[in-house]
């Protein structure tokens, strides 16, 4: 009776092997996942969200001033310049001054900020010396002097 048995699956695999696959002997597709779908949106609205609170922040033309303090305007009232044109003020506080005798080392506190000499403090405005007790800017060929 095995024999039978044993004769009969093979004849059944036989036949599966000469058979032609139909559509239903084939494994379902698989369903893509929606998880990339969503971090897409995800990323989109943050950066939708990101580029709204930046352009909101944003100076109109009619508000183009920048706000500065007593201090600044008290140190651009003590501004000297060495030409006759001072019509143009440096809009700046100088805070501290290190000097040394090696001008590589030397460096000034402007606004909140560290500055050698060469750096430019705005359009049209450079660092040209830091003195021991005054920095010195070149506004446009016009040299105008700070002091802290």
């Amino acid at each position: 009776m095995s024999t039978i048995l044993e004769a009969l699956k093979k004849s059944e695999q036989e036949r599966k092997q000469k058979s032609v696959p139909k559509l239903t002997d084939r494994a379902p597709p698989q369903e893509s996942s929606s998880w990339p779908w969503i971090l897409i949106s995800v990323v989109l609205v943050c950066i939708s969200i990101a580029l709204f609170y930046v352009f909101t922040q944003l100076p109109t033309s009619d508000n183009n001033e920048v706000k500065t303090n007593s201090q600044s305007s008290a140190a651009n009232n003590d501004a000297v310049s060495s030409d006759a044109d001072t019509t143009e003020k440096i809009d700046a506080t100088v805070e501290v001054i290190t000097w040394s005798a090696e001008v590589d080392k030397r460096f000034t506190i402007i606004d909140g900020k560290m500055m050698r000499v060469g750096d430019y403090l705005s359009a049209g405005i450079i660092i040209e010396e830091i003195n021991e007790d005054s920095v010195v800017f070149n506004h446009r060929g016009v040299r105008k002097e700070l002091k802290p």
